[in-house]
């Protein structure tokens, strides 16, 4: 690899000053060179997933990798469900949790 670099510009430098340079020229006069436009961004689409990875995709799972815990609360009482929100509710009110007068519940569709 590093005779490769020795040699000159690597193959990634040569796109992307390739993109820059038809993007500029693209943009030169008064009307835009489409050709241009679509060669610039061909070479960039080419490029980009050397200069920004994709995000790896996140398994979340619960304890032990099974399946994560979840509480089924529709037949919760009103008593439950208060004693609930005294302990909950400080934690959801810092991540934007639902609204004091919101009675849809989380998750609930707008409209």
């Amino acid at each position: 690899m590093k005779a490769i670099a020795a040699g000159g510009a690597m193959p990634l430098e040569i796109m992307l000053g390739a993109a820059r340079t038809l993007w500029a020229k693209a943009h030169e006069g008064e009307i835009i060179d489409l050709d241009m436009v679509e060669r610039a961004g061909s070479l960039a689409k080419d490029a980009a997933p050397y200069v920004h990875p994709r995000l790896a995709s996140v398994a979340h799972t619960g304890p032990n990798n099974g399946p994560i815990l979840t509480a089924d609360l529709t037949k919760a009482s009103n008593e439950q469900l208060d004693a609930l929100e005294a302990l909950l509710g400080p934690l959801a009110g810092a991540a934007g949790g639902d609204a004091e007068d919101d009675q849809r519940g989380e998750g609930a569709a707008d409209g």
